[in-house]
């Protein structure tokens, strides 16, 4: 028993436990949080700890001394909004498996929920109201739209977008240089936005802004007194989807 109770106890010393986080998490899909148990120890290795994070467990059967393990838990959450990890347990029936020991250590990890995305008819509305006014092609070089001349090659150029008949003339790599689209800016005022519903609305908005950013085309977002204006940046589509998700809470 003596035994026993000390190697248990020994068991959890100089050890860590960090969480990463994914950097989007969307509401009623599931996720994955990766979690790493560190044994900073320089003799013993580390036995059958079992880690409870959110009611989800991991199991990390031997951690050797110097050295690190990773282990996996899928999460889900119904509702979109701050969450927050405070603290996680861990227990080890190490070495006998007379007793279950178990610790709790203290976290003060904040995440954001977004919304969940769902499309809608406002959508299909916008994009028609879209091709009846046109983007248009300017004369800035891209590689999205119009040729506007024919160059040499430089290192990075897309390969797709070689000039074959070109290249054959000439015995040089030659590149299409093309036109870049100029996209109408798409600005979403969420009080005027046409859903009654809420939690619809801001599923909605979340769909809309992810669909015309992935076509590169700037949104700009009018919400709770707030303006972001347009952009197409990942941060600039993270703060807006972080306004959503907190609308409200």
């Amino acid at each position: 028993m003596i035994i026993s109770g000390y190697l248990s106890r020994s068991n959890f010393s100089k050890i860590l436990i960090e969480l990463e986080m994914p950097e989007e998490i969307y509401a009623n899909t599931e996720f994955i949080i990766k979690v790493r148990l560190v044994n900073q120890r320089r003799f013993m290795p580390v036995f059958l700890i079992r880690a409870t994070i959110l009611d989800n467990e991991i199991i990390f059967p031997i951690v050797e001394r110097k050295n690190s393990a990773v282990g996996y838990a899928a999460f889900r959450f119904n509702e979109r909004g701050l969450f927050s990890i405070k603290k996680i347990r861990i227990c080890s029936v190490f070495p006998f498996n007379f007793f279950v020991k178990c610790y709790e250590i203290k976290k003060d990890i904040d995440f954001i929920v977004f919304p969940q995305m769902k499309k809608c008819e406002q959508l299909t509305s916008s994009e028609k109201e879209r091709r009846m006014n046109g983007d248009r092609n300017t004369m800035k070089q891209g590689f999205n739209s119009e040729p506007i001349f024919i160059r040499d090659y430089v290192e990075g150029d897309p390969l797709k977008y070689i000039h074959w008949k070109a290249t054959a003339k000439t015995g040089k790599l030659k590149i299409k240089e093309l036109s870049s689209q100029s996209f109408k800016p798409v600005i979403i005022n969420f009080e005027s936005f046409e859903i009654k519903n809420t939690e619809e609305k801001i599923s909605c908005i979340a769909y809309v802004i992810n669909f015309y950013l992935k076509k590169g085309i700037p949104v700009g977002l009018k919400i709770n007194g707030e303006f972001y204006k347009q952009g197409i940046s990942r941060q600039h589509k993270l703060n807006m989807l972080k306004a959503l998700a907190l609308y409200g809470k």
